[in-house]
């Protein structure tokens, strides 16, 4: 685990990462480890960043949200996150749990 002092930032260089993106979101999901999806530019990835090893691993699930910006995502326990709404070419009002 990437340790700090309170008040610093400090870059880090993980070998692989997500595309360039923005308008996505992050939550933490436990065990060390955060959970990206989506973002502007039609992205519908899912990918875990693991704070102690300092990797993304991209994830494929067998079904996902489809791709989608400006959404809300949040930690729920149990290693669980929900997602809910975005945009895409419409308003979604779609609830999902990763």
């Amino acid at each position: 685990m990437i340790f700090l002092e309170a008040g610093d930032w400090v870059q880090i260089s993980p070998v692989t990462n997500p595309s360039s993106r923005s308008n996505h979101d992050l939550a933490y999901i436990g065990d060390d480890k955060i959970l990206l999806y989506g973002g502007f530019n039609n992205l519908d990835d899912t990918w875990i960043y693991d704070m102690s090893d300092n990797t993304w691993t991209e994830k494929s699930p067998s079904s996902n949200p489809t791709a989608r910006f400006r959404f809300g995502l949040g930690y729920i326990g149990d290693d669980k996150v929900v997602l809910f709404g975005g945009y895409y070419q419409s308003y979604l009002n779609e609830t999902w749990i990763y």
